[in-house]
């Protein structure tokens, strides 16, 4: 009987457990074995899945008292273990296909619209590499594709417009030696009416600012700048770790397009600010978390 072992990692807040499942017919878990784990000891018991069990891909289940503020040191610990977690979910979605979440998880189908919300090993090393923002693909294809097509429609606008002038002034009898004044009606008007009318209210959006640098008052600095904004519902707190030089932003998966351009215009005069591309779960209690950098020199 054909049948699939995958290696699942289940994370919980201070356990980890490394199992290896059957996929077949009748799924099981082959073994698996229990450790605790901390920032200083990831890598190396991902290192130890990664040799003992010779592979680089694994699934990586959360369990749901799991801390969502360590997320970024897990995606972290695996890209310097070169593991690459092809499945992400929680533990009650696991649940939800199987009673044993480990089988869970293994019973998950890839597909392309999983794998773009996952931890990719090169996407996080380019991210904490990179001194410049990081420009989403996606971003970039959808502003190219309305451009094209807010000039597709601005050139058929004129182009109809300059034919019916003509067609007008064709069937017209022309008075002799009569000066016509132009039409006034400004022809940008169309191509501005394409223009996308978005408007943020920030009071809308819960977030969560983390004191990235150990400094004193950090988040709370930034804080007051976000409430002069108009964000209301806002959290100050420290992250896990004191190292962050930029300024880091991360939202969930369809935040308003304008968030993140508010955001940067505050915070850009005294912060390098960058969008993360590793995106909040849709479960998050807050739609932004903003980890604090150092200022500007």
């Amino acid at each position: 009987m054909f049948s699939k072992k995958i290696t699942v990692i289940h994370l919980s807040k201070d356990a980890l457990k490394v199992a290896l499942v059957s996929v077949s017919k009748v799924s099981k878990v082959l073994k698996s074995d229990e450790t605790g784990w901390n920032q200083n000891s990831l890598v190396t018991t991902f290192e130890e899945v990664a040799t003992q069990l010779k592979t680089n891909n694994i699934r990586l289940l959360l369990s749901d008292d799991f801390v969502k503020s360590k997320f970024f040191i897990v995606s972290q610990a695996l890209d310097k273990a070169n593991l690459e977690a092809v499945v992400t979910e929680s533990e009650s979605s696991a649940k939800a296909r199987h009673e044993n979440p480990l089988i869970g998880i293994a019973l998950k189908k890839d597909s392309k619209a999983q794998k773009s919300n996952l931890i990719s090993p090169t996407q996080t090393s380019n991210l904490l590499e990179k001194n410049s923002s990081v420009v989403s693909k996606k971003a970039l294809i959808i502003f190219i594709t309305t451009l094209i097509l807010v000039a597709l429609i601005t050139g058929g606008i004129l182009t109809s417009q300059k034919a019916l002038e003509s067609q007008s002034k064709s069937s017209l009898p022309s008075p002799p030696l009569v000066v016509v004044s132009p039409d006034p009606s400004p022809t940008s008007t169309p191509s501005a009416s394409l223009k996308p009318d978005i408007q943020i209210n920030p009071a809308d959006y819960s977030v969560l600012v983390l004191n990235g640098t150990g400094g004193k008052g950090v988040a709370g600095a930034v804080k007051d700048i976000l409430l002069e904004q108009g964000f209301k519902d806002i959290k100050a707190d420290n992250a896990e770790i004191f190292d962050y030089s930029q300024t880091e932003v991360q939202l969930k998966k369809d935040p308003a397009i304008g968030i993140f351009a508010t955001i940067n215009t505050a915070l850009s005069g005294s912060y390098e600010v960058i969008k993360s591309n590793i995106l909040l779960t849709n479960d998050s209690d807050y739609d932004v978390i903003i980890t604090v950098g150092k200022l500007k020199e």
